[in-house]
């Protein structure tokens, strides 16, 4: 069965075919490491992992970029606070990030770009953008927060004849339906690519003054380097299709002048209620806090509890259920171990595990759906329950196989 998946540029569910046979070059949007990860930027991580794992398990090869947004005011201003240079302030938050994602088991990426580390890669673009005539200069001269006599850097969105197709709009539909101030810019959507303005000392030279770049730039400039242009998945949360992806995708195909990317996949919220769960609204889990109080693989079951496009609730209930779930799978490998010690595998599974195993495949093709291949764990497991001897090692196996799909059954691993 071929991979489907929804693809959030066309607004629909098709297959999921790579530039590169048998070969997945993926970008997942990583946080902005002012803070410690919630609930919500797990799921997210985990979400994607789990894709991952998918890919693997197919055999294809996955080359993985995940992005650190260390350069940005809020960094900035939590450093200063905690009275350290803000680059090693966000080094140390990179540290609990990794600690964090090393418990759930979710694989580390290829490539974790930072972007103060890519400064060159992104004034490359900016300046090949100029030259293109899409972005242009405004606003120089000396102003607060301004180095010098410093520009700052727009984009042109009306350069871009689809713009708005991550959302399915054009600028006429959306200069009317978000009203902004323009300002000194030509179109109230234009974005900045460039920015004159020190904050906290963070400011590198460039051809337009000292500044910092703007943020959509610096994930074009990352992604880019390391997957090339046309690449198969760009990642992350509902919140960033835009603006943030859509002008990514802008910039990259205005600079580059073929697609940016093919396959634009988005993750539901973690929500409280009927709210979103995030920082801003002071709503939020740590995932250390959850980390704390619960199993880390209790915590991943839950996170996949869900279709990774839909809301997934947090609230006791659903904790419980996770932690339930956990404890019956052990319980149930366990029993199997016994049932199958030191016997060699049977050449076929038993029809009723086959059966599972086949709906576990059957609902990560189509378009991960991975609440559904837990599901089908379940009920593989109950099928197991009663084999002995070589049909249980095959049962193992084939669980132990399922397991590494999806980041679970950590018994088996």
């Amino acid at each position: 069965m071929a991979l489907m998946v929804h693809n959030t540029l066309t607004n629909r569910r098709q297959e999921f075919v790579t530039r590169e046979p048998g070969h997945v070059r993926m970008y997942v949007c990583g946080p902005s490491v002012y803070d410690e990860s919630h609930l919500g930027h797990a799921r997210s991580y985990v979400a994607y992992d789990a894709m991952k794992r998918v890919f693997l398990a197919k055999g294809w090869r996955v080359t993985h970029v995940q992005n650190f947004t260390d350069v940005e005011e809020n960094v900035a201003a939590r450093a200063e606070k905690a009275g350290m240079a803000p680059l090693a302030y966000a080094t140390a938050i990179i540290s609990r990030f990794y600690r964090d994602m090393d418990e759930l088991r979710i694989l580390r990426a290829d490539h974790y770009p930072r972007v103060s580390e890519h400064i060159p890669d992104i004034l490359r673009i900016v300046e090949g953008l100029k030259k293109k005539g899409v972005a242009y200069r405004f606003d120089c001269g000396p102003r607060d927060h301004v180095v010098g006599e410093g520009c700052d850097i727009y984009f042109d969105v009306t350069k871009v004849p689809d713009y708005g197709a991550l959302i399915g709009t054009n600028v006429e539909e959306l200069t009317v339906e978000r009203p902004t101030e323009a300002g000194d810019r030509r179109n109230p959507l234009d974005f900045a690519l460039w920015k004159s303005r020190d904050d906290w000392g963070v400011v590198w030279d460039s051809p337009w003054g000292k500044g910092r770049p703007g943020w959509h730039v610096e994930c074009a400039a990352m992604s880019t380097k390391y997957l090339g242009f046309d690449f198969d998945l760009h990642g992350g949360g509902l919140d960033l299709v835009f603006p943030h992806h859509e002008n990514e995708r802008a910039i990259g195909e205005a600079y580059g002048g073929t697609t940016y990317c093919e396959h634009y996949l988005h993750n539901g919220f973690v929500t409280v209620g009927n709210e979103k769960m995030s920082k801003s609204l002071g709503n939020f889990v740590t995932l250390r806090e959850m980390l704390n109080k619960h199993e880390p693989e209790v915590v991943r079951a839950f996170l996949l509890s869900a279709h990774y496009r839909a809301a997934l609730n947090y609230d006791e209930p659903s904790i419980a259920a996770a932690q339930a779930r956990v404890g019956r799978w052990r319980a149930q490998v366990a029993r199997l171990r016994r049932a199958a010690h030191g016997q060699a595998a049977a050449p076929a599974l038993a029809a009723p595990v086959c059966g599972e195993r086949d709906a576990f495949w059957e609902a990560l093709d189509d378009d991960f759906h991975f609440e559904r291949a837990l599901d089908a764990l379940d009920r593989a497991l109950e099928a197991a329950s009663t084999l002995e001897g070589p049909q249980a090692a095959a049962a193992l196996r084939a669980l132990q196989e399922m397991g590494a799909a999806v980041g679970l059954l950590w018994d088996l691993t």
